[in-house]
């Protein structure tokens, strides 16, 4: 009976996202459902392109949760409402949490009681140009924007976000978090295994870039400050991701033997373990997940001075150095010094520090706290 009514006073979660790709918003996503208190909550996961290799879809059918998929093509994706609509109308949620455009503007087209929630997990404008052009991008800009002010509530992830659209839609913020378990300190013998297990050279100190291959993540200045070191020989930098650059810039830096890229289908916990400085080149960032990783397995951080990277150093207690966007000289200069002080050392790794504000439980306990109240002003106490 207990469990009945359990099941009968949970409130349904929908979530909303194009794909499952291994991407920051997808982490967030994955991180939110797995500590989200289920006492309270019920959730599924909607789709709506089909999946890539990269697709982290087993990792979320391991928690247990329904997911449903339309798999419609982003050029068709306008036809695939009434199979939306419908599913929706099954599962019957109290609250639709959207995680990317396409799931804002499918929810914003709904009509009914429900909730509708969105986290804007980067600078809209940012985001667009460089994906679609200046005008392209500012024009889908100005179309979200409209779409975002006609939610219930949508929740920044960083507070430099918040605080830019706090006029326009930001309601809240709440930090993206990452899983202490996953993201750990490893110790010297894992660390030569994986070492072994990736064919990387043990003795070299290694600059990680992961992310995708944009414009706006910026690699090819990792690239260039990488090239004019003066200590290249005993340094290796590795390049996770892939993207619209990936193949462009492995064609054109080949004959690079210290320069390795590689996609997302190796476990991107392994890179983190055996690197040593993860370089953001970002010209612009929400709040970076990669950061957060980087923190949690001892990695040194070379951070391009943007707000969504400060948001982070300025609550956290790591060793970092900056370097203003594009300065492919200071970074240059920022890495040889990594390697002296890395070389120097016999282990070259960070002891474990608090994550504080930014662990995946803490996340999705801020997140919980606000269906709550969300749920409290809409549908009454009783419902929750």
């Amino acid at each position: 009976m207990k469990e009945l009514l359990n099941m009968i006073s949970k409130s349904r979660i929908l979530f909303i996202i194009s794909t499952l790709d291994r991407v920051g918003p997808t982490n967030v996503l994955f991180n939110l459902i797995r500590y989200l208190n289920r006492d309270k909550f019920d959730c599924a996961v909607l789709t709506l392109s089909p999946e890539k290799k990269s697709s982290r879809l087993s990792d979320f059918i391991s928690l247990g949760i329904p997911i449903f998929q339309v798999n419609q093509n982003r050029f068709f994706w306008l036809f695939s409402s009434a199979r939306i609509r419908k599913f929706i109308k099954s599962y019957n949620p109290k609250i639709l949490h959207s995680h990317s455009f396409r799931a804002d503007f499918e929810i914003f087209r709904l009509r009914g009681n429900r909730l509708r929630i969105a986290t804007l997990h980067a600078d809209l404008k940012d985001n667009y140009c460089d994906t679609y052009g200046l005008l392209g991008g500012y024009l889908l800009a100005l179309l979200n924007f409209k779409v975002l002010r006609n939610f219930d509530w949508v929740v920044s992830c960083s507070k430099q976000l918040h605080t830019k659209y706090m006029m326009d839609f930001s309601k809240s913020f709440i930090f993206n978090g990452i899983d202490e378990t996953e993201f750990s300190v490893p110790g010297p013998d894992r660390i030569n295994s994986l070492k072994s297990k990736l064919l990387i050279q043990s003795d070299k100190v290694i600059f990680l870039f992961i992310g995708s291959f944009i414009d706006r993540k910026d690699p090819e200045t990792i690239i260039r400050a990488f090239q004019g070191m003066q200590l290249k020989e005993q340094s290796l930098l590795i390049l996770v991701g892939d993207g619209l650059l990936y193949r462009i810039l492995q064609r054109r830096y080949r004959h690079e033997k210290l320069i390795v890229f590689r996609n997302f289908t190796t476990g991107i916990n392994d890179f983190f373990s055996v690197g040593n400085v993860l370089i953001s080149a970002s010209k612009s960032e929400g709040l970076p997940n990669v950061v957060l990783e980087a923190i949690g397995t001892g990695n040194n951080l070379l951070l391009s001075k943007i707000q969504g990277h400060l948001d982070i150093i300025e609550n956290i207690q790591c060793e970092y150095d900056l370097f203003e966007i594009g300065d492919v000289t200071t970074l240059t200069g920022l890495m040889d010094k990594s390697v002296k002080s890395l070389m120097d050392t016999a282990y070259g790794r960070n002891k474990q520090v608090s994550l504080g504000s930014f662990t995946a439980r803490n996340m999705a306990e801020n997140y919980g706290d606000l269906y709550e109240l969300l749920i409290r002003q809409r549908f009454g106490s009783a419902e929750i």
